[in-house]
């Protein structure tokens, strides 16, 4: 089975109901109706990325400190790799390209700022469980 990664830049919930607010969009109903109506104006006008997709960030996993929390990835980029692995690390991130930057300011014309680019392995969770790597002491 292949493994889907995807990249782009994390926003929060406030900067897209910002975005849509701004673009006259509807934003009643929840999250995946708003994240929803995003996507049909972008492709309405034709601009295949990003492409907004609700996420859990960081991926949870069993031995993660931290809270998996949601939020909306505009997604840049995917692929699909080849064997599953157990270890997240297995899967080298993508690099932010020029092709990336121009959706990143394209983001900030439209009052989204400062957002990370990051790299999500299996974003609908469909594997199950990771093992997280142990350092190297």
């Amino acid at each position: 089975m292949l493994v889907e990664i995807i990249g782009g830049y994390l926003i929060t919930f406030e900067h897209l109901e910002a975005f849509c607010a701004r673009r006259h969009l509807d934003i009643t109903g929840d999250i995946s109706d708003q994240v929803y109506n995003l996507r049909k104006y972008l492709r309405g006008r034709s601009i295949p990325f990003p492409v907004p997709t609700i996420v859990n960030y960081p991926r949870p996993t069993p031995v993660l400190k931290e809270k998996s929390k949601l939020f909306v990835l505009m997604v840049t980029r995917e692929r699909y790799e080849g064997e599953q692995s157990p270890l997240l690390d297995d899967f080298a991130p993508f690099e932010e390209n020029d092709e990336d930057k121009n959706i990143k300011a394209w983001l900030e014309h439209n009052g989204i700022k400062d957002v990370p680019f990051v790299t999500i392995v299996d974003p609908g969770l469909t594997i199950g469980e990771y093992i997280e790597p142990t350092p190297n002491d």
